[in-house]
């Protein structure tokens, strides 16, 4: 499903891509996953979505500045 290539950028860091076979399942995986995400977001107003993503940005950016220290 995945396999290693050369990365360009650089030598001893390959890239992780996805095989065809593994391309055909990450699309059969979301043909699933839209209909489910549609349904669960069903009601939410845009604004308290926006919301939730500039807290979780915050969130995540406190998390990250933690682990430096």
């Amino acid at each position: 499903m995945l396999e290693l290539q050369p990365n360009p950028h650089h030598r001893r860091a390959h890239l992780v891509v996805l095989t065809d076979t593994g391309k055909e399942a990450f699309n059969r995986a979301m043909k699933l996953q839209a209909p489910w995400i549609n349904e669960l977001a069903q009601g939410l107003e845009v604004e308290d979505i926006q919301i939730t993503h500039r807290v979780l940005n915050k969130l995540r950016s406190k998390l990250e500045e933690e682990q430096k220290d």
